[in-house]
């Protein structure tokens, strides 16, 4: 039997509390050890209800503990840069929460860091495992047009991850999903982008809150995205992939599969629930990848690709120039 894996958390919020919620009940190869937030008393209830050694208000200490062999970060987005890279420094394996970093730079930082000391590294876009996406990925391989569309109800400003400094707003830190998903499905790497969008519900604030961008990619495929807190409810996602033979839509967040020229088998009745399949499929692979080896699935790069889309889409917009993705 493989060794357990023993993981500290840094970061102690609401996506954390989900995180490890599905690996008590889901990998129990991991054992959890440690937790750390700024707000000790977070950790102090992560480790009552999950159990471990400690918890502290120091990432640090976490990031050094040779008790330790894996992090998972999921603090606010300016501090990814910074756990990232010492976690690799310290020979840890990491899993990150989305988006990479806030700053193309901090990405590059991070990927030179992982290369660097060779560590085990895995980016949290979950819904590369959804069930539907991957059954549609693996029948369409490489479509020539793509459509993505992502849009939830409008972020108040109270919420952290619309902060400039702290989080970056629904463009990059909710809709980066989106873009990182496109890219998947494509098989291939962007390399230009053209938006139009605006701020239409957070006065006084100059980043765009809803956003098309056309991309184009290494392959020749070509996609368009809808991205925006501009339908007044819950998160909604669609994806459509064609190749000219086929074509495929994921609906309803990620519950429905429609498909053409060719038959794509879907165990779940239509519009049923897939609980947690994303989630579950990127905990049991980073385990599968740390025991028996192998390259991760959601790269640093795939990270830095994702909020270069987001970055140069709003360069675009102000710009009203195509831009080229050139890292």
């Amino acid at each position: 039997m493989a060794e357990k894996i023993r993981v500290g958390c840094i970061g102690c919020g609401g996506k954390a509390h989900h995180h490890l919620t599905i690996i008590k009940q889901e990998t129990p190869e991991i054992e959890l050890q440690a937790y750390a937030d700024i707000r000790k008393e977070a950790a102090e209830k992560f480790l009552a209800e999950f159990g471990g050694r400690y918890a502290t208000d120091d990432g640090q200490k976490i990031l050094e503990d040779a008790n330790i062999d894996a992090v998972m970060i999921c603090t606010r987005h300016d501090s990814h840069a910074h756990y990232a890279i010492n976690a690799a420094k310290n020979r840890k394996k990491i899993f990150i929460e989305k988006p990479l970093a806030l700053t193309i730079e901090e990405c590059l930082d991070i990927e030179r860091a992982v290369a660097r000391y060779g560590v085990y590294f895995q980016l949290g876009f979950q819904n590369r495992f959804e069930s539907r996406i991957q059954k549609v990925k693996e029948v369409i391989k490489y479509p020539i047009a793509l459509l993505g569309r992502f849009v939830g109800g409008c972020w108040g400003e109270h919420i952290w991850a619309w902060d400039k400094v702290a989080g970056g707003g629904y463009i990059l830190s909710a809709g980066c999903h989106l873009y990182d998903l496109i890219s998947f499905l494509s098989g291939s790497q962007p390399i230009e982008v053209f938006a139009r969008g605006a701020n239409y519900y957070h006065p006084g604030d100059d980043r765009p809150d809803t956003v098309t961008s056309t991309i184009k990619f290494a392959n020749g495929a070509v996609a368009t995205i809808l991205c925006g807190d501009c339908n007044g409810g819950e998160m909604d996602y669609l994806l459509e992939v064609y190749n000219g033979t086929a074509g495929a839509s994921i609906s309803n967040n990620f519950n429905r599969i429609t498909s053409w020229g060719v038959k794509i088998e879907d165990h779940y009745p239509p519009g049923g629930a897939v609980p947690h399949t994303g989630v579950v499929g990127q905990w049991n692979t980073f385990v599968d990848r740390i025991q028996n080896g192998g390259l991760s699935p959601v790269t640093a790069r795939d990270g830095t690709f994702a909020t270069a889309l987001v970055l140069r889409s709003f360069e675009s917009i102000k710009t009203g120039q195509p831009i080229t993705i050139s890292l």
